[in-house]
């Protein structure tokens, strides 16, 4: 049985908290709902093509990202904005490729594409698929990923 269909949830959380603990050395916990008030985020989304289709996009507090790029790159102080951001980018990428196939039982390679910045909600897409949102407390701050499957 396809495992997305069973646990979606805890595949995405256990994607985000590797990744996070493995490339950035932060400790991940799951939320049950976004938190109150939400924060000002920033984002990355990835579309994916192969043995399934859809998009992924991580959104990190902002304050929480200069430090994520900071241990990303082994930096005692956080590092210029663009790299910030390409340290966010890569952590999508991480998840993503880490995540796809324990989300299918098919075979298969994955096209990812680079990611994009997110700024708005309205970003975050959903449209007529599938859609998982996991939220978790990382360190200080605050993790949103929603995968999408068409």
């Amino acid at each position: 049985m396809n495992q997305v269909a069973t646990h979606p949830k805890t595949l995405i959380f256990e994607a985000c908290e590797r990744a996070f603990s493995d490339s950035a050395f932060m400790m991940a916990a799951p939320l049950d709902s976004a938190p109150d008030p939400e924060p000002s985020w920033a984002g990355m989304k990835v579309h994916f093509t192969g043995p399934l289709v859809g998009e992924m996009t991580l959104r990190l507090n902002r304050d929480l990202i200069g430090d994520l790029a900071a241990n990303f790159i082994g930096a005692d102080e956080p590092p210029a904005e663009d790299v910030q951001n390409d340290a966010l980018g890569e952590l999508v990428n991480i998840i993503c490729g880490n995540l796809l196939p324990d989300l299918t039982d098919e075979e298969g390679v994955f096209d990812i594409t680079h990611p994009e910045p997110v700024e708005t909600a309205a970003e975050l897409g959903g449209g007529a698929g599938q859609v998982h949102d996991v939220y978790m407390s990382i360190d200080d701050g605050f993790g949103h990923l929603r995968v999408v499957l068409e």
